[in-house]
């Protein structure tokens, strides 16, 4: 009775001229309905005098095809690439915002991997590549409240992730110049063969840059042991490495 009883409605807001009969047929029906379908009725008469003011349709069919379009989960983009220990973000609409009906997995020939997912909203999902992830070509699966996406208009979805230096804990965040800082992490050897490549501690703040810290790296660049340079100003630094390329950043302060 309900779809018929839209149509109705539909029909009496489109021709307001003749409704008597309409508006006699609509009260018995009415009358016989429940609460939640009264509910949905009054939801389906507003939606139809929003149509009928803005000219949108003048076919209910096509106006609850419309409006089912418009609640259709869709991906429309996805960066293609990232390194290890950062984010990959897929965009689209409908998305629903509740991280927990969210995966993105990667797989390529070694197996597949599933991502963390840091953040969603209705129009955006981000995901977080680990740190022990291995680099190369991945092909991409993003599932979004039961519908699975592996291609945005017949192109597959594929993502390079590459390696960088990571920083995973520090043994203080507050220390004074010309102490010393131990950390953890992974890749943080140089292994290009190029002395341009020797891992660099960076420390950075708006307006001033300091390179002057003294880095050890153990054997298998998985730790390291950091002097911080006696000359440099006390304040909140963000300290990052370079070796090849960028690391990941933490806050330090000088005392």
């Amino acid at each position: 009775m309900l779809p018929h009883t839209f149509i109705k409605i539909f029909q009496l807001v489109q021709h307001p001229i003749r409704p008597r009969l309409l508006l006699k047929n609509l009260t018995y029906k009415i009358s016989k309905m429940k609460i939640t379908q009264i509910k949905s009725l009054l939801l389906f008469v507003a939606i139809s005098l929003v149509a009928t003011s803005c000219s949108v349709t003048t076919d209910p069919v096509e106006a609850l095809a419309e409006i089912e379009a418009s609640a259709q989960i869709s991906l429309t983009k996805m960066e293609t690439s990232g390194s290890i220990y950062s984010e990959i973000t897929f965009t689209g609409k409908s998305f629903g915002g509740d991280c927990t009906k969210m995966t993105v997995s990667l797989e390529n020939s070694a197996g597949s991997t599933g991502l963390e997912i840091k953040e969603c909203s209705d129009t955006s999902v981000t995901a977080w590549i680990p740190a022990d992830m291995e680099a190369g070509d991945y092909d991409v699966t993003l599932e979004v409240n039961g519908t699975s996406f592996s291609d945005i208009n017949g192109e597959d979805l594929q993502a390079t992730i590459t390696l960088r230096p990571v920083i995973l804990t520090m043994s203080a965040t507050e220390i004074v110049a010309g102490g010393t800082l131990d950390i953890t992490g992974l890749h943080l050897l140089n292994t290009s063969g190029d002395p341009v490549n020797n891992p660099k501690v960076w420390l950075m703040k708006i307006g001033s840059t300091n390179t002057v810290s003294e880095i050890t790296v153990n054997d298998d660049g998985t730790a390291a042991s950091i002097v911080i340079d006696s000359d440099i100003a006390k304040g909140l630094w963000s300290i990052k490495l370079t070796c090849e390329e960028w690391s990941n950043e933490y806050d330090l302060t000088i005392l």
